[in-house]
């Protein structure tokens, strides 16, 4: 959710290292992940814009829904954030201060956009005397401190989908400590950490924070840091038939929905949202990394923009679609024009306007960054990525090998 790999480092990275497996640290195979956090933001906006024609029929034409829930987006998007986290936060762990270093570099990524997102949701709610938060959840709400929200067993922030961010927040802290506890063993630390935290929170009601804090839906970090921590040590190359096995694969657990996680008007985040959204999120993130990406075509651009600027898609979107309905509903006349085209077209909005405050925001979180913890550390971060892609150790490389006539891409 948050900008998980800064433009710069897209552009510096040499075209293959030694070790850390080029499924990793090639440019072609972060492209990989930042085109599937592209996919995981628009199914995300994909979902609210029909849940905002479904909610307001009456100022939308006819409308077809298509049967996809983009909840599933916050799952892929956890999913990457526990691979991304192991590689940006590898290089301080051992280091003087590294712990600190890594949260504030993590924290100034996120706090400021959302902050004025929240206060921004604060001043909507004021000027329309609805759903005006307490002191208390605004507080809170500004804090990373779950809440119970307006929805019975829910803990909602004061901007909805702010829930996301409480388990980002969570799982930086986490891996924080990892990190203080064992320089060595870092990894097996924060998977032991978060593993605990889901059996307490499956075996026992604990309410209030704790609830949520200890739900499954924690584990989905898990499932991104072992793929890391696989590919950190070899260098893994599937076949396309295997690539196009397991998107199907996923594919097919999330539309069969053996769990009706779509049906349910609030997805609960228990083991069977783990299940049915976040074993289909892992497998797209595998396929995301093992495939190479060597042509450059306007379409691929286009997902890679989206991708650096999807943490902004995801916190402007409510505001654009708000907006964008207000203006539909003043200026068409229902049942005039398809639903289709509204939801084409806020999406569009939305797309254009996160690209632009994307743009905007970048220099300003690295100036902060700056500001917080030294040029040095910042003016090094491209000298440090090297780094991390170019151990000493030399990886094992594994290669799956198709059968006869299959080719390897």
């Amino acid at each position: 959710m948050t900008n998980l790999v800064p433009d710069t480092l897209q552009k510096d990275l040499p075209a293959s290292g030694k070790s850390l497996s080029a499924a990793v640290a090639d440019t072609t195979r972060l492209e990989g992940v930042q085109i599937l956090r592209a996919i995981a933001a628009s199914l995300v906006v994909f979902g609210h814009l029909q849940g905002t024609i479904r909610t307001h029929p009456g100022e939308f034409g006819a409308f077809a829904p298509v049967p996809i829930n983009g909840g599933i987006g916050v799952d892929i998007f956890f999913a990457i954030s526990g691979f991304i986290i192991v590689h940006s936060g590898s290089r301080l762990v051992g280091q003087p201060g590294g712990a600190r270093i890594f949260l504030i570099r993590r924290l100034a990524r996120i706090i400021p956009m959302y902050w004025a997102a929240t206060a921004l949701s604060i001043m909507l709610a004021l000027w329309s005397a609805k759903n005006v938060p307490s002191l208390t959840h605004a507080i809170a709400s500004f804090a990373f401190f779950p809440v119970a929200g307006t929805h019975v067993g829910t803990f909602y922030p004061v901007l909805d989908l702010g829930w996301s961010l409480n388990y980002e927040v969570l799982f930086y802290t986490i891996f924080a400590l990892s990190m203080v506890i064992s320089s060595r063993h870092y990894i097996p630390v924060a998977l032991s950490i978060i593993c605990l935290f889901a059996v307490v929170g499956h075996q026992e009601k604990l309410g209030g924070a704790l609830e949520f804090w200890t739900s499954s839906i924690i584990l989905e970090f898990g499932f991104g840091m072992l793929i890391a921590s696989i590919f950190q040590k070899r260098r893994i190359t599937l076949p396309r038939l295997y690539r196009a096995s397991m998107i199907l694969m996923g594919a097919t657990i999330y539309l069969a929905d053996p769990f009706g996680l779509s049906k349910q008007p609030i997805t609960p985040n228990d083991v069977a949202r783990v299940l049915g959204w976040g074993i289909p999120g892992l497998l797209l993130l595998v396929t995301a990394i093992s495939t190479p990406l060597r042509s450059d075509t306007a379409i691929k651009r286009l997902f890679l923009l989206l991708g650096d600027a999807s943490f902004a898609l995801y916190l402007l979107h409510p505001f654009v679609i708000t907006a964008s309905r207000h203006i539909w509903s003043r200026m068409i006349p229902a049942n005039a024009v398809p639903a289709e085209m509204f939801l084409i077209i806020a999406f569009s909005l939305s797309c254009v306007a996160a690209v632009a405050l994307h743009r905007c925001e970048t220099p300003l979180t690295k100036r902060l960054i700056q500001q917080l913890i030294g040029k040095r550390f910042t003016a090094g971060a491209l000298k440090q990525a090297s780094a991390l892609i170019s151990p000493k150790s030399e990886g094992e490389k594994i290669v799956i090998a198709p059968s006869a006539g299959q080719q390897t891409l």
